[in-house]
């Protein structure tokens, strides 16, 4: 049961790569440049909520009765037919518009002996794509932050179901806010606006022993959650040429991924051996590094490229 749990999930991360990319790649093509924020934190929001609701009935209902003799299993057979049901609305009802222009077609290959120039050909790309590595480092603290709040005050399910909320509520309700900033004054903004606010919201989190102060910090920090998430895809979409946007969320999302894989692993060596407060400081200094190179080496790159 292990091997199999272990191959399916490894078949899960390996499609959800393209299906990042073709999703996002989508929607540059569908949505206009000017109303990518607000539609996309709409959809993040809704999203929250829709899946908040699925949980709370999946745990009640397949989980806690036990459904057909195993609810977890019966929780991913009911997510895998609401998925099948969302993309055949997907290919039914939304018309893919044409590109005016495409690359030419050749080996996967040589389209990955691209990279380089992509990146070369573009210095504020390359500097963003640096920031995001940074970023992504800096989740290094994010799976202990409610481990040290235990060393910190008493929890109960009580107390965690709060600090969960808030967390949650403040990812979905703060989308409202990102969205509409990035449709304004471009991407860039967010983004620096989620790090900033990662940043004090940890350093809170640090400073204070009482329970509404660490409601506040981990309101802040599912704030900049949202902020991050909708912020870093879409600001992908805007550099360089349009031909390239594929190659652009490809490597972006790849380099992304590496990041989060290390992150963790690196974070609980550090935990172990030198306590939470270094992982909070490490992933600080890392939000920090990434927070400057956006501010002082990455121009926002909105009317730049074609959309």
């Amino acid at each position: 049961l292990l091997i199999a749990v272990l191959f399916f999930l490894f078949m899960l991360g390996l499609f959800s790569g393209p299906q990042n990319v073709v999703f996002q790649f989508l929607l540059a093509k569908v949505i206009p440049v000017q109303w990518r924020g607000r539609l996309q934190g709409l959809r993040n929001m809704m999203g929250g909520l829709v899946a908040a609701g699925l949980a709370y009935w999946a745990g009640h209902t397949l989980i806690q009765n036990n459904v057909w003799g195993n609810g977890y299993s019966a929780t991913f057979l009911a997510a895998f037919v609401l998925t099948s049901i969302g993309l055949l609305i997907l290919g039914l009802l939304i018309r893919e518009p044409e590109l005016p222009t495409l690359r030419p077609r050749m080996r996967m290959v040589d389209r990955l002996r691209e990279f380089p120039a992509l990146l070369k050909g573009d210095p504020d790309f390359f500097f963003f794509m640096i920031a995001r590595s940074f970023a992504v480092a800096g989740r290094v603290a994010s799976p202990f932050y409610i481990v040290y709040v235990a060393h910190e005050i008493q929890l109960t399910g009580q107390t965690i179901g709060l600090l969960t909320f808030g967390f949650l509520i403040a990812s979905t309700v703060s989308n409202l806010l990102w969205g509409p900033l990035a449709d304004r004054f471009g991407f860039r903004i967010s983004f620096v606006g989620a790090l900033a606010t990662w940043i004090a919201s940890t350093i809170l989190l640090m400073s204070v022993h009482l329970i509404w102060p660490i409601f506040i910090a981990f309101f802040g920090l599912g704030a900049a959650a949202a902020g991050y998430q909708i912020s870093s895809q879409n600001i992908v979409l805007e550099f360089g040429h349009r031909d390239d946007m594929a190659m652009r969320l490809a490597l972006s999302n790849s380099a992304e991924s590496l990041m989060s894989t290390i992150g963790p692993l690196a974070g609980g060596v550090i935990a172990a051996s030198l306590g939470y407060a270094t992982v909070f400081w490490t992933s600080n200094v890392l939000l920090a590094v990434a927070l400057a190179l956006l501010i002082f080496r990455v121009k926002e790159p909105r009317g730049r490229a074609v959309s």
